[in-house]
């Protein structure tokens, strides 16, 4: 006679439609297993079987959840009504900690509070739910003798259903009847809990169906649930989540489990970090080390440091964190699997949606909802602004089932579609340049998301940019288009330690590409970028600029050659040298006139006029004034940013070169102008900075001390957001210092 598991297979099969061999082959299962276990053969199958056969018929959560709750009863070989009575984990004497979180059980759970809420405890395996919980009832019930306990799930074993749940308790407040169906026992457990006045602890709680009948107790019995998920499908219930500890408390809990002879040598902060702050995994440190009296924390520290075995050594008799991750991960369907074991591919602390999406052949939408069922489970945090963030003995495992699970091949072309994806989503943050209308409505990318985005995915795309540039077989030339994309962009984001790096990528990709003309242009965008940097080496970009030079003649890129004559002459006034920087941005005007290239025009003029400056503020005044002119003529062959960057310089020309005449109320016009500008730069506060620096300094020689401190203190303000040089705000500290106190 078959089993009613086996029938429930035969229908999830038959529904599938998939014959045994198809679901043997789905599943891994071999024909013979299947079919025994619709015959009612194999009543109990193992439980890697059961979760296999799950996996093979694409069972959503609910479905997956009966599925496997079903297999149970066959395990056990015994009547329903006789589930084992879980033992009652010991309440530890060492509890310390996680003061907040018992301040709100506390408050939920206090013989007060009437009449008392259901509380779920959730976090991450190995987080110490559990032990919160049960510390939390035995303050609230002191001496604890009237707390109920059951486990509904254990590592070798299925999930407890709701019947069995009713029974297990009712064993233990002595009601011993035969009761075979839900209904009965729901009746017995009301009149039981109407007279009686006691706690529950339901732990390793899998889902809402398994205690929704537990949650019809009498109001006077209080009921605390712990689950990796979050159970959002109960009603009427508190929810407190635990996270890792705080580093100083996992400090505390290290300093007081270790000897302290054993503490000689080695950091607990270190030993802490390496234990990611979970409870299970501190425990297990500390009891290791205070194990062997001759270890010491950095003899420990030093075999976790190895994050390839730092799973197998964090292993206490049977205390093991990798079989609590494990169980987790086997309760996910299969796809989630799959993403779950892919994260560690992804470089940097968080990550986004759409770098998993890119790495599996999902829509956004579908991997959104595969990351909020890890997120559920507790095996991701969810952070804001559609980001998360997974702990580093997770991301040891997840790297580790990666390794185990899938062929070499696969996950090298999961990362190279990780590091392409990356690429051309870099590129096309680098190159946003221009605000539109479309780019205000929600969801679109703004200047603003935009350099976000490339500040925050630094770390990512700078990986991908090295591992591309590496691997001869990628392409090349999306290398060299990401590295100049990004040089471009680096002017906005200038305190960047690794520009050097990307531009160096960028002229290894010409070189290897033969482009000549391609490598001019990014030997001249290395030279801009290394005069632009605040650390910048004017020798240095003054070779780098010459050999952009003559590759450019060489190559017949007449602007390119020009560009970099003006990076000769920036190279010379950060000298000091300004007769050459004088001499070599004439040079380049001319040039940059037989071009006609209008912004060649602006940005060599600057340079003059940074020539003339110091001796002739008048001149320099007239070339600011041939800037505005060319500005004017040629408006329609600039875009909207490039417009206004130009025009960005030559205001600060026309300002410095008032300051510097005393033409203060001329000057202060000027920087009003400047900010009027700068609110197509919300994004880049040095340009509103060094509006606030040009009009407090006008202040300053109109004697208006007030709005001149206001002005230069405000531009102090804003600079922190955008590295400047040392001198630059000394220059106006020492401004506002000579106004004396306020």
């Amino acid at each position: 006679m078959s089993h009613p598991f086996g029938e429930l297979l035969r229908r999830r099969r038959q529904r599938a439609d998939l014959t045994i061999e198809g679901l043997a082959e789905q599943s891994r299962v071999s024909v013979r297993t299947i079919s025994d276990i619709e015959r009612g053969m194999s009543a109990g199958p193992q439980r890697r079987t059961v979760i296999a056969l799950a996996d093979g018929l694409h069972l959503a959560d609910q479905e997956r959840t009966e599925f496997l709750s079903a297999a149970r009863p066959g395990r056990r070989g015994a009547a329903l009504d006789r589930p084992p009575v879980s033992v009652r984990p010991l309440r530890l004497p060492d509890f310390s900690g996680r003061e907040a979180e018992m301040s709100v059980l506390a408050s939920i759970l206090s013989p007060q509070s009437t009449p008392p809420t259901p509380v779920v405890v959730t976090g991450t395996a190995g987080v110490g739910k559990t032990t919160v919980a049960l510390e939390a009832l035995h303050r609230a019930i002191p001496g604890g003798a009237d707390i109920l306990f059951v486990n509904l799930h254990t590592p070798d074993t299925l999930p407890l259903s709701s019947l069995q749940v009713l029974q297990a308790l009712l064993r233990q407040i002595g009601v011993d009847d035969e009761l075979d169906t839900i209904d009965d026992a729901v009746a017995a457990w009301r009149r039981s809990s109407a007279n009686k006045s006691f706690a529950v602890l339901l732990d390793n709680v899998t889902n809402e169906a398994q205690v929704r009948p537990v949650l019809t107790a009498s109001d006077a019995v209080r009921i605390v649930l712990t689950s990796q998920r979050s159970l959002t499908g109960l009603e009427g219930c508190q929810r407190v989540v635990l996270g890792s500890l705080a580093r100083h408390e996992s400090i505390d809990f290290l300093a007081r489990t270790i000897p302290p002879s054993q503490q000689s040598s080695g950091e607990l902060a270190e030993l802490a970090e390496l234990c990611a702050d979970l409870p299970l995994a501190l425990r297990i440190a500390g009891n290791r080390i205070s194990s062997r009296p001759a270890w010491t924390v950095e003899d420990f520290a030093r075999r976790l440091r190895v994050d390839a075995t730092r799973l197998r050594q964090l292993v206490a008799g049977d205390l093991r964190v990798e079989s609590t991750f494990t169980l987790s991960y086997e309760a996910l369907t299969a796809r989630s699997r799959q993403v779950f074991r892919s994260i560690p591919l992804i470089t940097g602390a968080s990550f986004r949606a759409d770098m998993v999406a890119s790495l599996h052949p999902f829509d956004d939408e579908t991997t959104r909802e595969v990351l909020d069922e890890l997120t559920d489970l507790a095996l991701l945090e969810s952070l804001s602004g559609d980001r998360y963030r997974i702990h580093d003995l997770l991301r040891i495992f997840a790297d580790r089932r990666l390794s185990a699970e899938q062929d070499s091949r696969e996950i090298d072309a999961q990362r190279t579609r990780l590091r392409q994806w990356t690429l051309q989503m870099t590129r096309e943050m680098a190159l946003r340049t221009e605000e539109t209308d479309a780019a205000a409505m929600p969801g679109e990318v703004t200047l603003a998301s935009a350099r976000a985005w490339l500040i925050t995915e630094a770390d990512t795309w700078l990986e991908a940019l090295k591992v591309s540039a590496a691997t001869p077989a990628e392409s090349q030339v999306a290398v060299l288009d990401t590295a100049r994309a990004l040089t471009q962009f680096a002017e906005r984001w200038l305190g960047y330690r690794h520009w050097r790096t990307v531009a160096q990528i960028g002229v290894s990709a010409a070189e290897h590409l033969g482009d000549q003309g391609a490598l001019a242009y990014q030997l001249q965008m290395m030279a801009a970028l290394e005069l632009g940097l605040i650390d910048g080496d004017a020798d240095v970009a003054e070779e780098i600029a010459l050999r952009a030079r003559s590759t450019a003649e060489a190559a017949g890129a007449g602007t390119v050659a020009t560009w970099a004559l003006i990076s000769l002459a920036w190279s010379s006034a950060r000298r000091g040298e300004l007769d050459s920087a004088l001499a070599r941005a004439r040079q380049a005007l001319a040039e940059a006139r037989e071009q006609r290239s209008p912004e060649a025009q602006v940005q060599t003029r600057y340079w003059i006029a940074i020539a003339m400056m110091p001796d002739d503020p008048e001149g320099a005044l007239g070339e600011a004034l041939e800037m505005r002119r060319v500005l004017d003529e040629h408006e329609a062959d600039f875009s909207i940013r490039e417009w206004y960057s130009s025009n960005s310089v030559t205001t600060a020309i026309a300002v410095k070169a008032l300051l510097r005449l005393e033409r203060y109320s001329d000057a202060k016009d000027v920087a009003n102008r400047i900010m009027d500008d700068a609110s197509f730069f919300p994004h880049e506060p040095d340009f509103l900075a060094r509006a606030y620096r040009h009009r407090g300094f006008a202040h300053l020689g109109l004697q208006k001390h007030d709005e001149a401190r206001s002005d230069l203190q405000r531009a102090l303000e804003l600079v922190q957001e955008h590295e400047r040089p040392d001198w630059w705000a000394a220059e106006i500290q020492a401004a506002i210092d000579s106004l004396g106190p306020r």
